[in-house]
């Protein structure tokens, strides 16, 4: 499964994160974050190679904050996969509200970092969505305490 993870560039310790969780816990998925040098190659148009990304894609996760909700990529790039029939994942990692985010963010369910069961759902949404089963010996609760870590670090 391909997955394409839209971040604002600010918030890429956390993009980079779930990218590492994501392709070290299930064997066939693949992650796309623009931010990370092995997904864009030196010399390649980065442009292009989102879109080409987004493409090859099945399933869209999306950062989303007080402050990444005003940047336009992460809108053109919602969509642009809500176009192709992406599945979208919404990820709120600031205290950001639903009805604050509009739509099409609000149209969705969405998941909060902040959320003391978060890595638990997260990880059992995507192994639902990749028909992946999930390892027995998976740290989530380590995983929480990293990943609000690295949200606090953003302020």
């Amino acid at each position: 499964m391909n997955i394409f993870l839209s971040h604002w560039s600010d918030e890429s310790n956390i993009a980079l994160l779930l990218k590492e969780w994501l392709e070290n816990v299930f064997d066939d998925i693949n992650v796309f974050v623009s931010s990370s040098e092995n997904d864009i190659d030196y010399g390649q148009e980065w442009e292009r190679a989102m879109f080409e990304a987004l493409d090859k894609s099945s399933l869209l996760i999306v950062l989303v904050s007080t402050k990444s909700y005003n940047r336009k990529w992460i809108h053109i790039e919602t969509g642009y996969s809500l176009a192709k029939k992406i599945k979208p994942l919404i990820i709120r990692i600031d205290d950001i509200l639903p009805e604050v985010m509009g739509r099409p963010y609000d149209n969705y369910q969405s998941l909060s970092i902040k959320s003391p069961n978060f890595t638990k759902s997260f990880f059992c949404t995507i192994s639902a969505l990749a028909n992946q089963p999930l390892r027995e010996n998976i740290g989530f609760d380590y995983m929480q305490m990293d990943i609000v870590q690295k949200c606090k670090s953003l302020r």
